[in-house]
């Protein structure tokens, strides 16, 4: 049991392999450092620098609910793919 808060950065970093957000992108071809950038800047935007005993589960939901519904993670999922795709048309056409 940690009482003393954890700054946000490391949180979001070790919390990022828990199996529920690992489902949720693990299909995605972003970096895993980008998307853990976008969460923490998000989770500092709000204010939240520090984590502490107690609100570890409310920050994990907050994540996951931001994986699903952040504007700004979806469009760097998208660009990717679309990336990726146009990588493999540019390969098969050679």
């Amino acid at each position: 049991m940690n009482i003393e808060g954890v700054p946000i950065s490391q949180f979001v970093a070790v919390k990022f392999s828990l199996f529920k957000i690992q489902k949720i992108v693990e299909t995605w071809r972003v970096e895993p450092k980008s998307i853990i950038e976008k969460l923490v800047e998000h989770f500092r935007e709000m204010g939240i620098f520090t984590v502490y005993y107690g609100h570890d589960e409310i920050v994990v939901n907050n994540m996951v609910f931001l994986l699903k519904n952040s504007p700004e993670i979806q469009h760097l999922v998208h660009r990717a793919n679309s990336d990726e795709l146009q990588r493999q048309r540019t390969r098969h056409a050679e």
